[in-house]
């Protein structure tokens, strides 16, 4: 299984995130760095862990881009049964709205 960890205060530009993920096992080389392809690479990926550590520092760092891309992996997770998400919350972060609404609404859990 493939495991990739987002950790928010690592991300501070948009092109720096995309940066993060196409350095990700399972990425293709080509890989789009936008959120379309984002959501391309992780639909079809068979199984991964994505941990978004601290998720408000994402949406911090980089606004309403950091929104859609938090909404992107959340989406992508829904579509993907072989997606297992889980947000862990900085603890100074905020972000406890992600966290109880992402963890667990997919991957493995759906299988129940």
């Amino acid at each position: 299984m493939i495991e990739i960890i987002i950790d928010g205060k690592d991300l501070h530009t948009k092109q720096q995130a995309h940066e993060f993920f196409s350095a990700q096992e399972g990425f293709p080389a080509k890989y789009g760095k936008n959120l379309d392809a984002l959501f391309d690479v992780l639909t079809s990926m068979p199984e991964v862990k994505v941990t978004v550590k601290g998720p408000q520092s994402i949406v911090d760092n980089l606004g309403e881009y950091g929104k859609k891309l938090l909404l992107v992996i959340k989406d992508a997770c829904d579509r993907n049964p072989g997606i297992i998400l889980e947000a862990i919350e900085d603890e100074e972060d905020n972000s406890a709205d992600y966290t109880e609404n992402r963890k667990n609404e997919c991957g493995s859990d759906k299988d129940s």
